[in-house]
């Protein structure tokens, strides 16, 4: 071994250490480091998160000074308080365009109603999510609750979904080779839309019937009887959906009349439309088998054409059921009228509505009360009901 090179410290009690537990010093250790194990630091028993406040039972022991600590979430419910957090921004964005048309229809009654409005938005919003507490949230996420209740029962019918069915900032995208048919505007503007493509629609086989009819009277068609065999075939056909035709035109003129009206209420609910193209089914349907089904007894009638007939069961669905009916009666009269004997003894009476009981209820308190004070109580809740 050189001379030159650096003397070790005697490391012979430290590799083989007595029984006893030995004092390291620090040059010890940093000397047998290589040879030590990794220090285990023990992880303490976290208390409750809560801070608690204890009043200690020795009044001479003076309490440090107690400092507001917040509660601590754990990393879960953090995650979940953030995504409460960002759904119940999303309702207060319903709640503004609640309170908009409120105060655009008049129908607010309290400005208090949009100051309340106005101070949740400051805090869903303008405060940190750090800054809240559990409670608070909780309390501004009720409050929110409750300013909408009170918003939608001033605003009704018409509700958040009607409003955005009606709005242009929820337009429908499409492209453009789509757009022109089937619109590209909210969900109720492209309605109306194909609404008016299907009346359109309508007319042209209304107008190509009268075309045909026009074009078979003419002489060069009448010279060529293959030429006008085909072409009578066509009308022929265009004569059978006729009825249909017009039973469709019927429940059309039906769903303008009411739809123009929820449109421009903005009570056109988006849920309900499927429901306007079943109609529209249904009248074209009822137009057509009432008129091909009953057809000769309206021959016999002259006072109604099959084409009015058909118009009318395609406008009304009960024009078309009362019709039904009435046939049921004059073909089976026997059937009917037993039926009709047992129906009275099956009627049953319908339950009271709740307002009913309501009433019924403060009449009775109304006669019980004692005191001139609960009396004028009782007549003020049957006034607002």
């Amino acid at each position: 071994m050189s001379t030159d090179s650096p003397a070790l410290p005697p490391v012979t009690t430290e590799l083989n250490p007595p029984a006893t537990a030995p004092v390291v010093t620090p040059t010890e250790t940093s000397t047998v480091a290589p040879l030590t194990p990794e220090p285990i630091i023990a992880t303490p028993v976290a208390p409750a998160p809560e801070t608690i406040t204890v009043t200690p039972s020795n009044p001479e022991i003076s309490p440090p000074p107690i400092t507001t600590h917040r509660v601590e979430l754990p990393e879960f419910a953090q995650l979940l308080r953030g995504q409460h957090r960002i759904s119940y921004r999303d309702r207060y964005l319903e709640v503004e365009e609640l309170l908009e048309y409120a105060a655009t229809k008049g129908c607010l009654s309290s400005p208090e109603l949009a100051y309340e409005v106005k101070r949740l938005k400051k805090i869903f919003f303008y405060q940190p999510l750090s800054v809240l507490t559990l409670e608070e949230l909780c309390e501004a996420e009720a409050e929110l609750e409750k300013v909408y209740a009170q918003l939608a029962i001033a605003i009704a019918p018409a509700s958040i979904e009607t409003l955005r069915a009606t709005s242009s900032m929820y337009a429908v995208q499409r492209p453009w080779w789509t757009a022109w048919l089937l619109g590209s505007g909210s969900v109720c503007e492209n309605f109306m839309r194909q609404l008016f493509w299907v009346a359109v629609g309508l007319m042209i086989l209304m107008g190509a019937q009268e075309l045909l009819g026009l074009l078979l009277e003419h002489p060069i068609l009448k010279q060529d009887p293959i030429l006008s065999t085909d072409w009578r075939i066509l009308h022929d056909f265009l004569g059978y959906i006729d009825p249909f035709l017009y039973g469709a035109i019927g429940a059309w003129i039906y769903l303008y009349r009411t739809l123009s009206t929820f449109y421009a209420e903005r009570v056109m609910h988006p849920a309900k439309l499927s429901t306007d193209w079943l109609r529209l089914f249904m009248g074209t349907l009822a137009g057509g088998l009432v008129v091909q089904l009953f057809g000769q007894m309206f021959q016999d009638m002259q006072a109604y054409s099959a084409a009015a007939v058909g118009f009318l069961a395609g406008y009304s669905t009960e024009f078309f059921y009362q019709f039904l009916d009435r046939v049921i009666r004059a073909m089976f009269p026997k059937e009917v009228g037993t039926a009709n004997s047992v129906r009275p003894a099956q009627i049953v009476t319908p339950p009271p509505s709740r307002r009913q009981t309501e009433m019924e209820a403060l009449i009775r308190q109304l006669k019980a009360a004692t005191t001139e004070e609960e009396k004028q109580t009782i007549r003020n809740m049957l006034e607002k009901l």
